[in-house]
């Protein structure tokens, strides 16, 4: 699940995400994040693009994965309709994939311009049974 917060200004846009497990709050994030750029039911599953992702703890794992997807569609015009996302009990490592298409102009409507992801607040943690992320989108 996720949801859009409050525009904070302008330029931002702050996104938070909820998942029962690591698992489930990355492909929460991805599918987030793509929902803002365009109808994720629009999407041709056509291509498949695969993830290997490193980082130093699970924030860092957060931040370079979605920067990735938001860098695809910049570089590539690539768009995701699908995850499958597994991330390393260790949580320095994700896996997966995601399935979608270039971006057709006539097809797609494009929503809000991602342009990045700021670092600070993004925070993953647990709270109970959920864990949960805010995330700080440039736009």
């Amino acid at each position: 699940m996720f949801r859009v917060l409050e525009q904070e200004t302008k330029d931002s846009l702050t996104l938070e995400v909820l998942g029962k497990d690591l698992n489930g709050l990355f492909t929460n994030a991805a599918k987030g994040i793509e929902a803002l750029i365009v109808d994720p039911l629009s999407v041709k599953k056509e291509m498949v693009r695969k993830f290997n992702t490193q980082a130093d703890d699970i924030n860092e794992l957060l931040f370079k994965f979605l920067s990735d997807l938001i860098s695809l569609k910049d570089t590539y015009q690539l768009v995701f309709g699908s995850f499958q996302i597994e991330v390393s009990e260790g949580e320095r490592s994700l896996f997966g994939s995601a399935k979608g298409e270039v971006i057709d102009r006539k097809r797609h409507k494009l929503k809000v311009n991602i342009k990045g992801l700021k670092r600070q607040p993004l925070v993953v943690k647990q709270e109970g049974n959920l864990w949960k992320a805010r995330v700080v989108l440039e736009v």
